[in-house]
């Protein structure tokens, strides 16, 4: 009757979001008591930056090429990706000075 019990199990999220958990406790077949819980499903990791460079001469003609990168694993529904571009080293200061003052919140 008025015994404490832990039961311990394991629960996975598929996608970012919301869950709800819902534990339902019976006594002799009866509906004895119930809790339900609304879970955020936040993601697993911070924010990653990734970045690459490449040094231009000027020309009159285009200069053109392939640029690649690889994106970490995530949660399916929890990535997103931001491209910025631009001449000289302003973009990446901006970056650095924006990720520093998201840091000091």
């Amino acid at each position: 009757p008025s015994q404490t019990v832990e039961v311990a199990f394991e629960m996975r999220a598929v996608a970012i979001g919301s869950a709800v958990l819902t534990a339902r406790v019976s006594a002799s077949g009866a509906p004895a008591d119930a809790l339900e819980l609304k879970l955020p499903i936040l993601g697993q990791q911070p924010p990653v930056q990734l970045a690459t460079s490449r040094a231009l001469v000027a020309t009159a003609a285009p200069s053109l090429w392939r640029e690649g990168i690889s994106l970490p694993r995530a949660v399916p529904g929890s990535g997103s990706l931001t491209a910025t571009f631009g001449a000289g080293r302003l973009p990446a200061v901006e970056a650095i000075a924006s990720a520093l003052l998201r840091a000091a919140d």
